[in-house]
């Protein structure tokens, strides 16, 4: 018997140990594409010759497409809609626990992608006469995901580039402006950029962009 494609669900962001089987794929993707990509700035100064500075690295993307057939050909009892409520309840859903959908990785021979989801798109190409589904096509892409103390490994640290944080408990705004602009009290602005109301009161589990100087 074939090996299935795993998508495993998570509520801690390290993903560590196997978590729950959120969605299993048994006729799996011909094709699985994983997206590298790096960052770079091109300044303009008064010369004739581009400039062009290495900033980082982007975040990997994992995308693919498979089919999800209700005709009995594959030998299973399957159901669409019951089949797109299950996928979407272990990548879409929000949970209350950690204020977002769940943390993934995609599970596949030698491939265990940590990421979130960024898209879905369902194609129902086959339907019985009463209209009901037997067979779609669904496209998904998922980005990376990196923990801020592994993502800061990645890259340079400095205030011109863009910062993610990862609040924890005992976490605050002012000291992670201390830390990347070496000046508290650009709080005011961060959480305005984050659209955060209430900055001296920031809930575990929320991610923060703390974006270059002149772009605040």
């Amino acid at each position: 018997m074939a090996t299935a494609l795993e998508i495993r669900t998570y509520t801690d962001a390290r993903m560590s140990g196997d978590g729950a089987l959120g969605y299993s794929i048994d006729l799996v993707p011909e094709k699985i594409t994983i997206s590298y990509g790096l960052k770079f700035k091109i300044d303009n100064p008064n010369t004739n010759k581009r400039v062009t500075k290495f900033e980082g690295y982007d975040d990997s993307k994992l995308n693919f497409v498979f089919v999800i057939d209700a005709t009995g050909v594959t030998g299973k009892q399957v159901v669409i809609k019951d089949e797109i409520k299950k996928l979407g309840e272990a990548i879409y859903n929000y949970v209350d626990s950690i204020h977002k959908p769940h943390y993934l990785k995609i599970k596949y021979g030698s491939i265990n992608f940590k990421c979130h989801l960024k898209s879905c798109n369902i194609d129902y190409v086959l339907f019985k006469s009463d209209g009901t589904a037997l067979r779609a096509k669904v496209t998904l892409t998922f980005d990376e995901f990196v923990l801020p103390a592994d993502a800061e490994s990645r890259k340079m640290s400095s205030p011109d580039m863009t910062h993610l944080r990862y609040f924890k408990e005992s976490d605050n705004i002012f000291t992670y402006c201390e830390e990347i602009y070496s000046n508290p009290n650009q709080a005011v602005q961060i959480a305005k950029f984050n659209e955060i109301i209430n900055f001296r009161k920031i809930s575990a589990g929320t991610q923060l962009l703390f974006p270059p100087l002149e772009r605040i």
